[in-house]
């Protein structure tokens, strides 16, 4: 039995169970994925920890993700290039895209 509001990662991912997660917190990857179907998954879900309307500034954001993985760059780049994320021209400020795009 889980904690109450935490959701099981099947709960959260369905099918895709051959995503590898740590046992530290259950929520950390081992790794990112490099198939873009489990990727956007893992994107969308990240794109949900960021509350819509919101500026994040880019230390904001990168402290959201490295609870997930120690590549949070990556995260960060790969949510903007899916646009689940927008950013100014510099790149200081970032902000969660309403309604993610579909795959």
């Amino acid at each position: 039995m889980g904690d109450r509001g935490v959701l099981k990662t099947s709960e959260v991912f369905g099918n895709f169970g051959s995503l590898s997660w740590g046992t530290r917190t259950g929520r950390q990857l081992r790794q990112i994925p490099t198939k873009q179907s489990k990727l956007l998954v893992i994107l969308r879900w990240l794109a949900e920890k960021f509350a819509p309307g919101v500026r994040y500034t880019e230390q904001e954001v990168n402290a959201i993700l490295k609870t997930v993985h120690p590549d949070y760059a990556r995260l960060r780049r790969e949510l903007v290039d899916f646009k689940l994320l927008a950013r100014e021209g510099g790149g200081g400020l970032y902000w969660r895209v309403a309604g993610p795009p579909d795959a």
